[in-house]
């Protein structure tokens, strides 16, 4: 399973901040409920059916543009990003199959579900970036 690290300090702060920690390990906590340190197992990939009960899950507007990528990346990528007001995405994203811009229902007909970082960052800023 992929963990994100504390950012360095060249980040903004208000990025910086806007994650929990684990003591730790210093890797981002991004579930809710208990969290627990890399075991060095692999893991984190989900399965179709997961993917699809993920993006059922997701309430935004259907018709609002996303960031996919446009085919399998060597680390099965399979997330849509949520766009700021400049058509950016919300944080970093490194798919080395490239991607591209969508609505998020075709996003979600290519078998994408919502990345889980850019919720949390929506959900952190109180939702100012949904559709």
């Amino acid at each position: 399973m992929n963990q994100l690290a504390r950012p360095p300090e060249s980040y903004p702060e208000d990025i910086r901040d806007a994650f929990e920690y684990c003591e730790d390990c210093e890797k981002v906590v991004v579930s809710v409920g208990q969290h627990t340190c890399p075991t060095g197992t692999a893991g984190g990939r989900k399965s179709a059916s997961d993917r699809t009960r993920l993006a059922k899950l997701d309430g935004r507007p259907l018709d609002s543009d996303v960031l996919y990528p446009e085919g399998r990346s060597e680390n099965n990528a399979w997330a849509y990003h949520e766009l700021d007001e400049s058509g950016d995405p919300l944080h970093d994203v490194d798919h080395d199959a490239g991607h591209q811009i969508s609505s998020r229902s075709e996003a979600i007909e290519k078998g994408c579900y919502p990345c889980g970082m850019c919720r949390l960052i929506q959900d952190r800023r109180g939702g100012e970036d949904d559709g």
